[in-house]
Parts: structure tokens; sequence; C-alpha cells
């Protein structure tokens, strides 16, 4: 019953059609919702525009520059079909461009601000999140009454936690406003290492290469961890790299874009001992000193003979005297005694 009511209304209203003059013409000024401009409530109100199916004015975007026929159907409170009318409308180009969209006009919701960090960076937008279905029309950050933007270029130096009030506007004209704490993240984040294998015995140094676990930590999150120099990488915090040197050089970028590097010192034994040769006469006394674990054998060959175990004194002959020292973390050195007729 009520469809063929609906019908029978529709029929009625398009004959109506042909009989809209043209001097009937409201022109869109852009700058009220349409409901206004129309003089129809809004949310009871179904247009058609120029023929087409007729749709609740809640639905519509916005209308295209030009003029247009719209039927306007308006219903009573409780539903019912209530008056209708052909008008002309007018929509010139500035209107069509401000034009609030007629879905905007019944968005009574305030836009929503979020906090999803405690911690921002110097010379950054805060870390909060807006949201809203219209679409944000305008975000202004403030300190007290200053620009957000003009306080960091005022102050530096900044650290701490700051204070910044949010004040947004939605695309319907809703408006929120937000007092946000965080504190401003200046620094990098740090990095440390550690390691499952067990040192030299009876030293605090470990043998090449050694496998490390590098960790870096940032209270505004990690987003990148390096290993520079010879043998970069990128891996992530918490996972392993192999040394085989005692000085690291690391980079480290937290999430809001501080970077820092450093050199990571390990107590790593790279380095070969040293060797000391001392020639009395006909006698050739060696010391082995080792700065890292210690000394492991000191050992000598005279010409192309097999390695001996040093004990003592060599005895200088006609052929060319080498010592060998070997540290406990397997660094080897070779010093030599040229050949020479004693």
């Amino acid at each position: 019953m009520r469809n063929a009511a609906l019908s029978a209304f529709l029929i009625a209203a398009l004959n109506a059609w042909t009989s809209l003059s043209s001097a009937q013409v409201i022109e869109i000024s852009g700058t009220r919702p349409l409901s206004e401009e129309l003089g129809v409530p809004g949310d009871r109100t179904w247009i058609a525009v120029n023929g087409g199916l007729a749709r609740p004015l809640s639905t519509f975007y916005r209308l295209p520059e030009g003029t247009h026929k719209l039927l306007i159907i308006e219903r009573t409170a409780d539903g019912q079909l209530g008056e209708s009318r052909w008008v002309n409308v007018s929509v010139p180009p500035q209107a069509a461009q401000t034009m609030v969209p007629f879905a905007l006009q019944f968005d009574t919701t305030p836009p929503q601000i979020k906090q999803n960090s405690q911690y921002g960076a110097r010379g950054e937008k805060p870390p909060v999140l807006v949201l809203d279905e219209s679409g944000i029309r305008s975000v202004r950050y403030l300190v007290g009454d200053q620009p957000l933007m003009d306080y960091f270029a005022a102050n530096p130096g900044l650290k701490g936690t700051i204070q910044v009030t949010v004040e947004v506007e939605d695309g319907a004209g809703n408006r929120a406003r937000r007092e946000v704490d965080y504190e401003i993240d200046a620094e990098g984040p740090s990095v440390e290492w550690s390691t499952a294998a067990s040192p030299i015995e009876g030293t605090d140094f470990y043998a090449a290469p050694l496998e490390i676990t590098l960790e870096a930590t940032d209270p505004s999150g990690v987003s990148k961890l390096e290993v520079l120099g010879d043998n970069p990488a990128e891996i992530r915090s918490g996972g392993t790299y192999t040394a085989t040197s005692s000085s690291l050089r690391v980079a480290a970028t937290d999430k809001l874009g501080n970077r820092v590097e450093r050199t990571l010192q390990l107590p790593l034994d790279d380095q070969a001992p040293n060797i000391d040769l001392s020639r009395s006469g006909s006698s050739l006394t060696a010391v082995a000193t080792d700065a890292g674990a210690g000394i492991a054998t000191v050992e000598y060959r005279i010409g192309d003979g097999r390695w001996r175990t040093l004990e003592g004194a060599i005895e200088v002959g006609n052929d060319t005297i080498e010592v060998r020292a070997i540290d406990r973390a397997g660094n080897e050195a070779i010093e030599s005694l040229e050949r020479t007729d004693g």
C-alpha cells in the first residue's frame, strides 16, 4: 500500500516537471548547509537531481557547477510522505568548490584525538592520531597561545616533558580539543652487546671470531640497527653478529629519527704478541709479551729446522734464527735474526 502511494506520488511529481517555471531558481552559496538554503528539514528530506533516483539528502555529496532541477520530497515526523515540490538550483563555480558535502551536514560527532606514544621528537608534530569520518579540515598544535613549531624554534635545546594543546576541526565543522603531555626524545638509542661464549680461562678476554648479540634500546622504540665498517650489516635488535675485531662501529636509529653512532670496545684479543730479541756475543735472548690473554708458547728454529720450545738463550751461528710466539687467543708473531758470521 505504501509502495503504491509512493509510486503515485512520484508520478504526479514527475508530471509537474514540465510546468516548472524557469524563474524559480535558488542560487546555492556554498556557505550554508543545503537544507538551510532550500529551507527543508535535512533529516527528513529526499531529493532527486535532474530526474534521477530520489535519495535521502544526507547521502548526497556535492552538486556540480551548473543549473539543476531538484525534486524535493519531505517526510513527516512519523515517516509519512509530506510536501513535495520542484525547484531549479544554480551552483556557481565558487559554490561548487566550497559547498559543504551534504553528507557532512549530518555529522555531529567531534573528531577523535588519540595519543599514540609518550614520546615525541623535537621539531616534529606531537605523537597523536586525529580521526574523523568526515575528514579533517584543520589541526592546530599550540603551547599556550604559541604555535608549536614557533615554540620549538625559540627553544632549540628543548628537553623533558612538554604540554601541547591539539585543536581539530572536521569537514562538518565539529571541533575537538585535547591537552597532550609527552616527553621530548632528542637522543638516539643505546647499544649494548653480550655473548653466550666463555672467556679464555683465567682471563676476561675472548678469542676471535666471537658471536655476539647486539641490543638497541630507546624510549620511543628502535627502527634500525647497523654494524658499520669493513663488514657492514643491518640486523634486528637482539640479533647476532660475528665480531673479528675488538673495535666494533655501530649505528642505531629510533622511531623518531634520532640516530647515534658509537664504537663498542669488545674484550676480544685480536692483537699478536710482541717479541724482543737481544744479542750478546754469540748468545740470543728472546722475550715475548702479550697485552691480551697472555703467552701460550714461544718457539724458535734455526734455518729450515723444526720449531723447538724456547727454554733459554739461543746460540748464534751462521743460520737465520726465527722466534715465534703464540698467545692464548691463537694470535701469532714471528721475529728473526738474519744469518751472521758470529
